[in-house]
């Protein structure tokens, strides 16, 4: 079994609500060969990640000849981060003529030509969204209100596959309503039937995931959700969690062919 190494990704956008002071507006390039045809807009990135030689003190480090095995698979994630440019996390915009949707098209290219250079072979996407109303049974996601919407999506797995990366997806459970309900108490041990609606409700977004992770020929997916941890469920709920993957994992299978972690 290969092993796997996740390295950290130094992106130049803060997220994971977008902190951070407003960067200068890009530069835009707007060319047109013919009056027919439509203009293409071209944004340069406006953030730049250099600092002073100063900052760097005075240090003598010796290099390491050492190189990690080719069978281990290098891992770069992309976990909250998100340039915005549809969804809930958008828009932002920097310039008229640079639409946000084409701002960040252009972040996240840039980004994945900087995983491909550092030599990673996969690219891990996370999203998320809140949930319709916890008072349902089972409650369900609006694609509206995904953090990444699934037409960025399909541009950043087809321009991942270009660079000879593989995408891996991971869904991050968030534990509120779009009304800003809580499903549970933060910072509680949560019941058996809450966790119920939340394992039913994540089995039912499972099945719509893996469909389109099939469709658009995503790599990988991972099974369980990500960013929420329940701390009473190695306990008291062990058996229903296990019996509730258990059944999800199985469901996924059968609409996903690609690797599973």
């Amino acid at each position: 079994m290969k092993r796997y190494i996740v390295l950290g990704s130094l992106l130049t956008l803060a997220s994971c609500g977008g902190g951070g002071s407003e960067a200068p507006a890009p530069t835009v390039t707007i060319s047109s060969s013919t009056s027919q045809q439509a203009s293409v807009v071209v944004c340069d990135n406006p953030h730049k990640a250099t600092y002073p030689d100063s900052y760097k003190g005075n240090y003598t480090f010796t290099p390491s000849k050492a190189k990690l095995e080719a069978s281990i698979v290098r891992v770069i994630g992309l976990k909250d981060y998100h340039p915005g440019g549809e969804g809930p996390g958008g828009p932002h915009v920097y310039s008229n003529a640079c639409p946000p949707y084409e701002y960040a098209k252009m972040l996240y290219r840039n980004s994945l030509d900087n995983i491909k250079a550092s030599g990673a072979d996969i690219v891990w996407v996370y999203n998320y969204a809140r949930w319709d109303n916890i008072r349902n049974d089972v409650m369900t996601i609006d694609k509206k209100d995904q953090q990444i919407p699934d037409t960025m999506l399909d541009f950043i797995i087809v321009e991942a596959h270009k660079r000879g990366l593989k995408v891996f997806y991971s869904w991050m459970f968030d534990p509120r309503d779009i009304l800003g309900n809580d499903i549970y108490v933060p910072g509680t041990n949560v019941d058996s039937p809450t966790l119920t609606k939340m394992l039913d409700s994540y089995h039912k977004l499972m099945l719509d995931i893996s469909r389109y992770a099939e469709s658009k020929s995503i790599d990988g997916l991972a099974a369980d959700w990500n960013a929420l941890y329940l701390r009473n469920v190695e306990g008291e709920h062990r058996e229903l969690w296990d019996r509730k993957m258990i059944a999800i994992i199985d469901d996924i299978k059968k609409n996903f062919s690609g690797n599973l972690s």
